[in-house]
């Protein structure tokens, strides 16, 4: 009963993992993005993870000649996986508005993140791409040397 119990915890915070990975990678959720740059993009590994490890004797009944290694080896890759794509995430992982920003010099991602934590509505201003493109703008102003 305590198997099955955690089987079930490893499949919920599997598919949470899944769903909140798909949700920031699509733009359903960009909130995430301030406050952990690149936490988020080892979700879908280690989601995937979890799930498989829930059928880890499910798996040892359909292939029992595969021995313990395989499914370890599989388990090692998901968090080789999901701990490269968090510390080192490949540019094609990341959707395109983060792109752009991070494009940016530095200043533009912390006067952003600033400005977010002052209470600036962020949410409009990422969500289309002009809308980005104007607040970047809003920043390469503020920062730009004045002219006398």
């Amino acid at each position: 009963m305590g198997n099955t119990i955690l089987n079930i915890i490893f499949q919920i915070a599997g598919i949470f993992f899944i769903a909140s990975g798909l949700a920031g990678h699509i733009g359903l959720w960009k909130g995430w993005y301030w406050l952990s740059r690149h936490l988020i993009y080892g979700y879908i590994p280690f989601g995937v993870l979890l799930i498989l490890a829930s059928f880890d004797a499910q798996f040892h009944l359909l292939l029992p000649a595969a021995d313990d290694w395989v499914p370890t080896a599989i388990y090692s890759v998901l968090f080789v996986l999901g701990v490269g794509a968090t510390i080192w995430p490949p540019q094609w992982l990341k959707p395109a508005w983060i792109r752009e920003i991070e494009a940016q010099p530095r200043y533009v991602y912390r006067t952003m993140v600033h400005q977010i934590n002052a209470g600036v509505k962020w949410r409009d201003k990422v969500n289309k791409p002009r809308g980005l493109e104007t607040w970047m703008r809003e920043i390469h102003r503020q920062h730009s040397p004045k002219k006398k």
